[in-house]
């Protein structure tokens, strides 16, 4: 909406308080929800219907009403959620019980499934002198409606009044006590007892609204009445009437268009933005260095016809064929070399960079530790050896092996570089620097050790000094396909997603199949909301069967997520634990996917074992967090969420989740610090403050203006988008299009 995608735009239904947005044109709402002296400030212009805001459709299988026995105890009941049970409601709610002898209530809510839930409440209300005898606590069933032939009265809550929760009991036959307040959101059970006439019902304060539950309760000859007519006088009302709603908003729709294109013309128009005997096997080697590969090898194989046992012909026929990519042959002709001259530790360590070519890694192992056995001051070998170590997933050999080539060799730039980004895959990012810049002290257009240094402090944060290493790299070599992806990531990180998509786009210009850079601008395309690009990139470096196929397939499974694609984000997540079943991202993703679906209980397993693999994972926490809060175990849930702030007490969603997991156990103020400072961690968070607006309208923490002034806020620091222009004109009676 901060777009203005189109010349009107009406918040209506979905949220009960002004958007604070100066885009949005008007609110929806009724005369009895803003009478002319209504306290509230908007930043639309209220347009009011001279009927019932909404309309009702009953469900077609509600059952029909049923009379309550003779016998049965008063019972109240409100089936509304937890976080609308303010301390104020708790209070008079009590103090109803205890003037209606026998009395009971009946609560009903997803929220009480769970035993510490139940445990809350009951507290809550035997701190008012309220015996536990008295109160039943039902979980949501999906026959709810059936429950309502137990209850005489409906208790309607404050300040957030019930919504489709007072309608279901007025159509079962239950009148509902509601208490007129200032504002739209405490005023929604006045509108719809006003539409069917049961003014009655309506209190003007919270001692009228005790007097008149009290007086029903003991009026059970109006309540009988009442329970077998208000489904036909409500079936009669304007409440029920759809198409007389319809005809009040098409009228008010054509109202709002006339207005607007009678507006003069404000807008300017600005250009839209579009954006090697002896002698011959040495005339081989210097064939071989000069670059002419071709006439080596036929040097060599002349050697071979004359000496088949030539050990240097061999081991140089093997390294071309290395070249070449022929690894199998390249082995064999040097294991033939060694066989002739097995002493020579350079054949050794030559024969492992081939197995590990050939991804034999123990192999590899063994030829490298034969050469440094047979040559211990070879730093290139314990480098190469440390290298295997490295790839064999033993991080403090491949470190010691490092270390040891730099001591024989501390000018020795390859074993810096591989120490170096040892380390960083430890996240040891200040050692990884250290280690690059000793690497460029010796070799300093050493193209690698400048990008990866650009990485590393890229992740420490210091972009810029990220941003020139990585250039510089660019000068030495403006074909490196790397550079320009591990560039595009640190312009990214410094928010200048532009030219980050552009740096992406020379990267894959360059190489095509470049995996990473393709995963990389699939990340931003999906931060940018370019959700089907995404999509389109993450397959596309699928197809290029990258070494780490499970990062790309999670990622893919995200943005189908976000998509709506659930079955396709589900076995896309599938797919990457099959790639890796230790792998707790996709665990924990895959537990986001099937939240998402409504499947909470497999979420949570997914969660707790992402947990398993990684218990120092704050989303994983936080996530679990949601998901026991939809499984109705709000302590539960509470519990995760402060797991994720003791691992991480700036973490802003895990406070905004916090803050909603308290304002749904009615612990508001609680809320409302936790979402003040998720605000203050992540201002440029939408959602964050999103909550906390959602929170303050929710319930009366602070004035009109107050809330008015934070969702300017809101507008201010989140709705800075650039506008669509529409000229106001166009014809009166044009058909409109209501999106």
């Amino acid at each position: 909406f901060t777009f203005k995608p189109a010349p009107i735009q009406v918040t209506y239904l979905g949220y009960c308080a002004t958007t604070g947005l100066d885009t949005m044109d008007y609110w929806i709402t009724d005369e009895v929800l803003h009478p002319p002296d209504s306290p509230e400030i908007a930043t639309e212009t209220l347009w009011r219907l001279p009927r019932c805001w909404l309309c009702y459709r009953p469900d077609p299988a509600a059952p029909p009403v049923r009379a309550r026995p003779l016998n049965a105890p008063l019972t109240f009941g409100c089936f509304n959620v937890l976080s609308k049970l303010s301390p104020q409601v708790i209070a008079l709610w009590s103090r109803i019980l205890k003037a209606v002898p026998d009395s009971r209530l009946v609560l009903k809510t997803r929220a009480l499934a769970g035993l510490a839930m139940r445990t809350e409440i009951l507290s809550r209300f035997s701190g008012h002198g309220l015996s536990e005898k008295r109160l039943t606590l039902l979980p949501a069933t999906t026959d709810y409606l059936n429950a309502y032939h137990d209850i005489d009265i409906a208790l309607d809550p404050f300040p957030r009044t019930g919504g489709a929760t007072t309608a279901d009991a007025l159509w079962m036959g239950v009148p509902v006590i509601t208490l007129a307040g200032l504002r739209f959101i405490e005023r929604q059970g006045v509108s719809m007892l006003s539409a069917i006439g049961l003014d009655g019902c309506i209190a003007d304060s919270t001692d009228d609204y005790f007097n008149k539950a009290v007086e029903l309760a003991n009026d059970e000859r109006r309540r009988h009445e009442l329970r077998h007519t208000l489904r036909q006088r409500m079936a009669q009302s304007s409440l029920c009437n759809g198409k007389d709603l319809t005809l009040h908003l098409e009228n008010s729709y054509r109202s709002m268009w006339n207005s607007w294109i009678r507006r003069p013309n404000i807008y300017p128009h600005e250009q839209s933005p579009t954006q090697i005997p002896d002698d011959e096997f040495q005339d081989g080697l210097a064939l071989l260095q000069a670059g002419k590969t071709d006439r080596a090898e036929q040097c060599f194989l002349r050697i071979l016809q004359q000496q088949p046992r030539h050990a240097g012909a061999l081991h140089t026929l093997g390294g071309i064929a290395h070249m070449r990519g022929d690894n199998q042959y390249a082995a064999e002709l040097i294991r033939q070399a060694i066989a002739v001259s097995p002493e020579i530790a350079n054949f050794h360590s030559n024969l492992g960079i081939v197995y590990q070519a050939l991804n034999q890694l123990d192999k590899a192992q063994h030829a490298y530790e034969k050469a440094t056995s047979l040559k211990p001051d070879d730093a290139g070998a314990w480098h190469n050896l440390g290298v295997i170590h490295s790839l064999q997933g033993h991080a403090g050999d491949a470190r010691r092996k490092f270390l040891k080539a730099i001591e024989l060799k501390p000018d020795f730039a390859p074993a810096w570089y591989s120490l170096g980004n040892l380390y960083k895959d430890q996240n040891r990012i200040d050692d990884a620097i250290a280690c690059y810049q000793h690497v460029l002290q010796h070799k300093k257009n050493h193209l690698e050790a400048l990008i990866n240094l650009g990485n590393a402090l890229d992740i420490r944060g210091e972009h810029e000094q990220a941003a020139r290493h990585i250039q510089r790299a660019l000068s030495i070599d403006p074909g490196s396909a790397e550079a320009h992806c591990k560039l595009g990531n640190t312009l990214n990180h410094m928010g200048k997603t532009e030219q980050a998509l552009e740096y992406y786009k020379k990267s894959l210009a360059i190489r095509p199949d470049y995996a990473e850079a393709l995963n990389n601008m699939g990340n931003l395309l999906t931060s940018l909301g370019r959700l089907r690009e995404a999509v389109s990139h993450y397959q596309n470096a699928l197809r290029h069967k990258p070494a780490h196929a499970e990062i790309f397939l999670t990622n893919l499974g995200n943005v189908l997520n976000l998509l709506g694609e659930n079955t396709a984000a589900r076995h896309a997540l599938q797919q990457a634990l099959q790639e890796k079943p230790d792998y707790a991202e996709a665990h924990n993703n895959l537990g986001n996917v099937l939240k998402d679906m409504g499947h909470f209980e497999e979420a949570i397993f997914h969660y707790r074992r992402a947990l398993s693999l990684n218990p120092g994972s704050t989303e994983a926490h936080c996530n679990m967090g949601i998901a026991q809060a939809e499984a109705g175990r709000k302590s539960a849930a509470l519990s995760h969420y402060e797991n994720a702030l003791k691992l991480k007490p700036d973490y802003a969603e895990a406070h905004s989740n916090m803050g909603m997991a308290l304002m749904d156990t009615g612990k508001f103020k609680e809320s409302l610090s936790h979402h003040r400072r998720a605000v203050t961690l992540k201002p440029e968070s939408a959602k964050a403050h999103s909550n906390l607006l959602f929170l303050l309208s929710y319930n009366v923490l602070c004035t009109p203006q107050e809330l008015l002034e934070e969702s300017r806020q809101w507008d201010r620091v989140h709705g800075n988008n650039p506008r669509f222009e529409h000229a106001p004109s166009g014809d009166p009676d044009k058909r409109l299009r209501i999106g």
